[in-house]
Formats: structure tokens, C-alpha cells, sequence
């Protein structure tokens, strides 16, 4: 391939990339020879792979680029991406590092080794763990809240993962209980409010437990008047609400049933400030928290 040729390639390339037809982009470059690709034609190839979920492929090419990458910001981090996305975090990170090192100042790279270097800290066990949060550069990556709450939350799912259903939620004390039953509340509330909660089989779980009771003692005072509002509503429309339905049935409810309204509009103004709490009371109650796998 002539220089020319090699250009406008690199631009058509380029243009496939920047409009997300990563398809386009490996068509393009299999037309021509295996021979014929050059460094840049195959790092294009291993970006797209990448950009369509194929990670293996993806590093399995750039790895054979290594002697040419190794000065080369944007080889280091498409490595560490495919690392990344493989669950290979803590290999991923020192790639993302080295990019940055060597110029690449793009926020995504800076916020890949972040979240690498948290997730890696994820699957260590809590002696490290513990060991580490002592450290001033690794409690910087714990600023969020959810972040530092998910410490613990990796490894209660990590548990009920390797337990039968009967078994799962007997591992676990009131502590751990009630951080488990808060992800849930957060995540279906944030997401589709209080009725969502409830047709996936969570209702029982948030409303008739002591759920309510223990995040008050947590300082989580809001948290708990929302909850006990929202039960009112729940028992007044239980029937309903728990009766399986279509999604247009589903959709129907929230035109229906308009009591939760107001309590979800109190929590999205609040949940910031209460996961705050609920995030001081667990540091301060750590052992509380900690679990044996």
C-alpha cells in the first residue's frame, strides 16, 4: 500500500470511529492483506474489537504490537481497556498509568485507572482491604460514598452467589441485612420509585422488616419518614400493586397510584445527604460490616 492510499485510509478510519461504526471499521481493514497492515492499521483493528466488546481478540493483537506500543500513550490504554473489561483491573491499571505517563490526558483514562484501581481493591480480602483504606492515596479513591459502601457489597453478593437460596440472607447480621436492603431502596427508588420497588418482589422486604428502624438509629432520619410514609401507601394498595403484570399494566400504575410522588420527589432531594450518613455510620461501625468468605 502507497503512502497515499495509506493516508486516506487512516482518514476513512478515522471518520468510521468518531461515528461509531466500529463494524465499518474492521470490514475496511479486512479487505486488505494481513501482510500489509502496519502498526496504526492494526491498532485501528484492536480499537474497534474493543469498542464492540471483543476484548480477547482485541488484546490478543495488541500484545503482538507491544514492541512498537511501548512508547505509545494510546497502545497503553487501549491495552488497559481490554484488561479492564476482561476483569483483569489491577493489570489494567498499571497500563492506564503508564498512558498517562507518557501524555495521555484524556479524563476517561484518568477515570479508568480510578475505578480499575478500586475494583481490583474490590476482590482483595478485608484484611487488605482495611490495611490499605489506611493509606491517604487509597482513601482518595473512596471519596463516594457508594464507592466506599461497595467495599462491603461486593462481598455480601460475592456470598450469595455461592449459597443456595435458602441460606443466602441467613449469612448475613442486622447490619449487613440492612446495607443490602438500603442498595436495593436507592436503586429501585432512584430508578423507576417506589412502585418499580414493589413489583420486583421488594415490598415485603423494605416495609415489613426492620428496615425503617435501623437507618434511623443510623442517623438516616429522613430515609426513615420516607419509608414509613411510603408503607401507608403500600398497604393501603397492596393487592394491587403486588398483582403480576404487563408492562403496560406496570406503566398504568404510576398514573393510578400518585401517593409515592411526593415521597420519591423527598428522596431524590435528600439520598446524596442520607447515603452520606448512612456512609459515616459504617466507617465508624466498620467490624459491624465485615464478613468471612
Amino acid at each position: 500500500m502507497n503512502k497515499e492510499n495509506h493516508e486516506e485510509l487512516l482518514a476513512e478510519l478515522r471518520e468510521l470511529h468518531e461515528n461509531d461504526e466500529h463494524e465499518k471499521v474492521l470490514d475496511s481493514i479486512e479487505k486488505i492483506a494481513r501482510e500489509e497492515w502496519d502498526y496504526d492499521i492494526a491498532s485501528c483493528y484492536a480499537r474497534a474489537l474493543n469498542n464492540l466488546d471483543r476484548y480477547e481478540e482485541a488484546l490478543e493483537i495488541l500484545l503482538a504490537l507491544e514492541r512498537q506500543g511501548k512508547n505509545d500513550g494510546f497502545w497503553h490504554f487501549r491495552v488497559g481497556y481490554s484488561l479492564y473489561y476482561l476483569e483483569r483491573e489491577a493489570e489494567a491499571a498499571e497500563y492506564f498509568k503508564k498512558a498517562i505517563e507518557l501524555g495521555d490526558n484524556y479524563k476517561d483514562t484518568y477515570d479508568l485507572l480510578k475505578r480499575s484501581l478500586i475494583e481490583a481493591l474490590y476482590k482483595e480480602n478485608f484484611s487488605v482491604i482495611l490495611e490499605k483504606l489506611k493509606e491517604s492515596e487509597t482513601r482518595k479513591l473512596f471519596e463516594d460514598a457508594w464507592d466506599f459502601l461497595s467495599i462491603f457489597l461486593h462481598k455480601y453478593f460475592e456470598i450469595m452467589k455461592k449459597k443456595p437460596d435458602g441460606e443466602k440472607m441467613e449469612s448475613f447480621n442486622n447490619s449487613q441485612h440492612t446495607l443490602l436492603a438500603y442498595n436495593i431502596f436507592y436503586g429501585q427508588v432512584s430508578n423507576g420509585g417506589f412502585i418499580q420497588l414493589i413489583q420486583n418482589g421488594y415490598g415485603g422486604y423494605i416495609f415489613y422488616g426492620p428496615f425503617s428502624e435501623i437507618v434511623k438509629s443510623w442517623g438516616a432520619l429522613k430515609t426513615a419518614e420516607i419509608v414509613d410514609g411510603a408503607k401507608i401507601v403500600y398497604d393501603k394498595h397492596k393487592g394491587e400493586l403486588e398483582q403480576e403484570k404487563t408492562m403496560e399494566e406496570f406503566s398504568e400504575q404510576y398514573t393510578k397510584i400518585k401517593d409515592f410522588k411526593e415521597l420519591e420527589t423527598d428522596f431524590y432531594e435528600v439520598m446524596d445527604k442520607e447515603t452520606e450518613i448512612i456512609r459515616k455510620y459504617v466507617e465508624e461501625n466498620i467490624n459491624d460490616f465485615i464478613i468471612e468468605i
